[in-house]
């Protein structure tokens, strides 16, 4: 008889790479709760889960083609475990994520690393906004990105923005400050005119 031996080991990772494996971990489990949400919870085979929404997978989540197969068998597992002891999916966390030999390597970082790292995060936060927002009964409104932080909160002229830097660009205004925070404070001022009882006005106005 074979004995199989499991052994704990304790990686020595640099600061990139531990948070690569969060995010990793973090959309794989977010992946594999709206796959279980999502497609027909009597599919309980990879195959055919992997079949009906591994399009959306790779578009909402930007997991490689390994781990949205990794994503759709731990879902079918997991489904079927719940079905044989007459029980609910409880759900998946990112410590749910299985690494082998395709999924568990490093390689260097393209330039469109960050940019992906830096809208899954986005994604996720405004995925998460969503949910609290349906189960709070509150509606959820998407600001459009477009001019937000060349747009200026006090005048609300067309600015000129260089690199972290804002510049008005009437005489009237005359603010200067960090292109950032210009555009939070837009955003600001939309969500404000949202919750106005004439309604979204400023909204409408930049639009």
């Amino acid at each position: 008889m074979e004995q199989v031996l499991t052994l704990v080991v304790r990686l020595d990772v640099s600061e990139d790479q531990y948070r690569l494996f969060a995010d990793i971990s973090s959309a794989f489990a977010s992946a594999c709760n709206w796959i279980d949400e999502t497609v027909n919870p009597n599919l309980t085979n990879r195959n055919s889960i992997q079949a009906v929404c591994y399009r959306d997978v790779k578009t909402k989540f930007g997991l490689t083609s390994n781990h949205i197969v990794r994503a759709c068998a731990r879902v079918g597992s997991k489904r079927l475990t719940a079905k044989q002891k007459g029980k609910k999916v409880k759900g998946f966390k990112p410590t749910s994520f299985d690494y082998d030999a395709r999924t568990f390597r490093f390689k260097p970082i393209s330039k469109t690393e960050p940019r992906r790292t830096n809208y899954w995060a986005f994604y996720q936060l405004k995925t998460s906004l969503e949910y609290k927002g349906i189960k709070e009964g509150v509606k959820v409104i998407t600001v459009n990105p477009s001019y937000t932080s060349q747009t200026c909160h006090c005048s609300w002229h067309i600015g000129i923005r260089t690199n972290k830097k804002f510049k008005w660009s009437n005489k009237v205004c005359g603010w200067i400050g960090d292109g950032d925070e210009n555009g939070s404070q837009m955003i600001a001022l939309l969500g404000l005119s949202v919750n106005q009882p004439r309604g979204s006005e400023l909204y409408v106005l930049r639009h």
